[in-house]
């Protein structure tokens, strides 16, 4: 009996041991949560200046390609293209996934790429997965969000796309320029923003568009270190996320995962239709 009675008692102190540290862990992981009210407050005012910031930056880009689109000169158009540099310095200051210029009837002629052989976009009518393409041919600036097809291994790129028209002289509009970010390269831009503030935090970004998480699984267009995590995608309450979204609201969850406390911040974008941003923070000191 003695035996027995000591080792109850030692499983009373392992259980109450172990609800110690659960509450611990979920102690860090309301922690996470208050911070990421800031986090999140950062990453949309972020957003919010990339996309003000990207019509005004392709508008710039018109008057280069004017003439080679007038005068129908593809080589041209193309060494335009590779050569950007705006008023506002080297496109590549603005870290687009893909320049393009279409025709009247939206077809693209070209790309910022200097050899034509590894332009898979000549040739594809933009106007389907764009609507700033189509308003554009119709003599209307704007942005918007859209889908490119998956090529081979490399899957769908979902894309914030500014568009503008290309008018002759007489101001008939006889094409189009655009211009892409990957919503991975978008979700990289909104991180590097609030990165430098979150501490020693282990801290994720990410675009949610209708039902998918960018930068995650096989997506290319950032390196691998930098796509959010299928462990904690799956946290995502799907049916909060589709409201938030709906609503423009934000809603914020603690959670345990991996022996760790952390927490889900999701916040709707009112200037991105079907876009949800989705932030993990977990504090790096947990005991």
């Amino acid at each position: 009996m003695r035996t027995i009675r000591i080792g109850v008692l030692a499983l009373g102190v392992l259980s109450s041991g172990a609800a110690a540290c659960k509450d611990n862990k979920m102690a860090h992981a309301q922690t996470s949560a208050t911070a990421l009210r800031s986090d999140l407050q950062r990453a949309r005012e972020a957003a919010q200046r990339a996309v003000d910031g990207f019509v005004p930056k392709v508008r710039e880009l018109v008057g280069p390609v004017t003439a080679p689109v007038t005068n129908n000169d593809p080589v041209a158009l193309r060494s335009t293209l590779v050569g950007f540099t705006t008023p506002g310095g080297p496109m590549t200051l603005y870290p687009t996934s893909f320049v393009a210029v279409t025709n009247r009837e939206g077809v693209a002629l070209a790309r910022d790429l200097p050899n034509e052989s590894d332009d898979r976009m000549k040739g594809m009518d933009l106007r389907a997965p764009f609507a700033c393409v189509r308003a554009a041919l119709e003599g209307r600036e704007g942005m918007c969000v859209g889908e490119l097809p998956a090529v081979q291994n490399v899957p769908s790129r979902v894309l914030l796309v500014a568009a503008a028209p290309i008018k002759n002289a007489a101001g008939e509009t006889i094409g189009s320029i655009s211009a892409g970010l990957t919503f991975g390269v978008f979700s990289r831009m909104i991180d590097t923003a609030v990165r430098g503030q979150v501490g020693g935090a282990v801290f994720w970004t990410g675009l949610r568009y209708q039902d998918r998480v960018l930068p995650s699984g096989t997506d290319q267009d950032v390196a691998p270190r930098w796509r959010v995590p299928a462990s904690l995608i799956r946290t995502i309450p799907p049916a909060d996320a589709m409201r938030i979204e709906q609503a423009g609201g934000e809603h914020f969850y603690p959670f345990e995962q991996d022996g760790r406390g952390w927490a889900g911040a999701l916040g709707a974008l009112p200037f991105l239709p079907r876009t949800v941003l989705v932030l993990f923070r977990s504090e790096a000191s947990q005991r």
